[in-house]
């Protein structure tokens, strides 16, 4: 086994080597020589097929060179995105898309299990307290309770933070006290499938 300094020996020797090839090459042309096609002919016949047989795989031309490991580089993109799934039925006819300029709510869950939340919903009858605004299908709730926070955009509670929950049970629900026309933005909320 070569020891750290043989082999600085050995790269040494053969630098020294290469060296005095061109070195030779170089003095032994007549004048007036095209040194350039000489030095190219040293790497094209003697140094760079020596250096392809070493550090390139047999078979392997830059036509691979979207190949890894024997795989097209396409298998390690992730799945094609889910289009946004628009909800169209709100739990207890409670809620309701806002409309106008201000999206829709829905969901979708990307190639690595994460759930996305978007849109704006209004009140469409005073809440008290929490209330389901909508519901997940299966797969797409967190295996277990995860509580995440949102600001309406606008009402008689002003600008104050509310609490949307999103359970195992599959329920998007609203807490804080909502009165008719209020909203909740889901903008941005987004949490791991169980």
């Amino acid at each position: 086994m070569k020891t750290s300094r043989q082999s600085k020996r050995t790269k040494a020797v053969l630098l020294l080597a290469l060296g005095a090839i061109i070195g030779v090459s170089l003095t032994a042309a007549p004048a007036g020589a095209n040194i350039g096609s000489t030095v190219s002919h040293l790497w094209n016949q003697h140094i760079k097929p020596l250096a392809d047989a070493r550090y390139v795989n047999v078979g392997e031309t830059a036509s691979d060179s979207d190949r890894l490991d024997g795989k097209d580089s396409s298998e390690f993109a992730p799945a094609a995105m889910e289009p946004w799934n628009e909800v169209s039925s709100f739990a207890f006819s409670r809620w309701a898309n806002l409309g106008g300029s201000f999206d829709t709510v829905a969901y979708y869950k990307d190639p690595y299990g994460v759930v996305h939340l978007k849109g704006t919903a209004k009140a469409i009858v005073p809440i008290g307290s929490c209330t389901v605004v909508f519901y997940l299908p299966s797969g797409y709730a967190p295996s277990g309770g995860l509580h995440l926070y949102s600001v309406p955009k606008n009402g008689a509670y002003g600008g104050a933070t509310r609490v949307v929950t999103v359970d195992s049970a599959s329920q998007v629900a609203a807490c804080g006290g909502f009165g008719v026309d209020e909203t909740l933005s889901l903008d941005g909320i987004s949490f791991r499938a169980g």
